[in-house]
């Protein structure tokens, strides 16, 4: 996934921030905060032209973070593309477009510079450390290190 990292690369070069709120609000993308079931953390959606992300309500402002990230993800690598109508109306399989978009946002979240300050201070930083010190779910600092290796 390598053309993922370009592309965060880019965005972040460009708008001197790694920051998914400032950056939606740069390219134009509409952010705002439902009350939503409490299984979804979050949508993505592109209506005639405007692309929208939906961030529940309830969730704590890390939280909304990590989300607005990775459908920030989905708005950027998959622009065209209704993740509810494609996982209900298609056989279109989505575990795809979640992984590049969970791959995105852990890309965009992780400061490198804190991760290699880390990693100077001792010899193997464990992804659950990460985790807890970069305030974002295991699973996207696993993914991130696999993409590293």
């Amino acid at each position: 996934m390598e053309y993922v990292k370009r592309i965060v690369n880019s965005l972040v070069a460009e708008n001197g921030t790694n920051n998914p709120f400032e950056i939606c609000d740069a390219l134009g993308v509409f952010v705002f905060y439902p009350e939503l079931p409490e299984n979804v953390q979050g949508f993505y959606y592109n209506v005639m032209g405007y692309k929208i992300i939906g961030i529940n309500s309830s969730l704590d402002d890390e939280q909304r973070r990590v989300i607005c990230a990775h459908e920030l993800g989905h708005s950027l690598l998959h622009p065209d593309m209704n993740v509810f109508f494609a996982m209900k109306q298609t056989n279109l399989l989505t575990e795809k477009f979640e992984r590049e978009a969970d791959y995105f946002s852990a890309c965009l979240l992780l400061d490198k510079s804190v991760i290699n300050e880390l990693r100077r201070g001792a010899e193997q930083v464990t992804a659950s450390a990460l985790s807890s010190l970069c305030r974002m779910p295991q699973k996207l600092i696993d993914l991130w290190l696999e993409g590293v290796k």
